[in-house]
């Protein structure tokens, strides 16, 4: 597993599913019971081989096409790389990546997806995109019992702890 996925795997606060597919032709590999459909799947691109594998696995394990986002985070630059480059803003990179992600999905038959680009860690960013983006708050109403609120977040925790505590004196 990359450096990037394994931090998405440890500090996101949604369900994350990491799948490594070597090739197109392999099946996508059986994830853990409960895992299809999803109603919402952020696949992290960057424009490599693998990228397009990525998004087809998305297509596979998503209710429908609405629900997958493309995702692709370009790193931050110091000033003097930007100047190098020719590039003076993060607009400018974020538009430059949003140009580029369009004519990849084009060019791979995903035109109808819904993209995102940000510049920053791409770790951190695709942390805070995936959970704002399957963010699903617990609507319960009111008068419901803690036996009740329990049952309706198992879906909702990704693990358990605890604390045990030791004192001396």
């Amino acid at each position: 597993m990359g450096s990037v996925a394994e931090r998405i795997v440890r500090h996101c606060d949604c369900s994350a599913l990491v799948l490594r597919r070597t090739n197109e032709a392999e099946p996508v590999p059986a994830p853990p019971v409960g895992w299809f459909p999803r109603k919402s799947v952020v696949v992290p691109i960057d424009f490599s081989d693998a990228s397009s594998t990525a998004i087809e696995t998305a297509l596979e394990v998503a209710t429908n096409r609405k629900s997958v986002h493309v995702v692709s985070v370009v790193p931050t630059l110091d000033l003097s790389e930007l100047a190098d480059m020719g590039i003076i803003s993060d607009e400018d990179r974020i538009r430059t990546c949003r140009e580029y992600m369009s004519r990849y999905l084009t060019e791979h038959g995903h035109e109808s997806l819904r993209t995102h680009a940000f510049v920053g860690d791409p770790g951190t960013m695709i942390i805070k995109y995936a959970s704002n983006a399957l963010d699903q708050a617990l609507s319960l109403p009111a008068g419901e019992t803690k036996s009740q609120l329990l049952t309706a977040m198992e879906k909702h925790i990704l693990a358990e702890g605890q604390l045990i505590g030791i004192y001396e004196r």
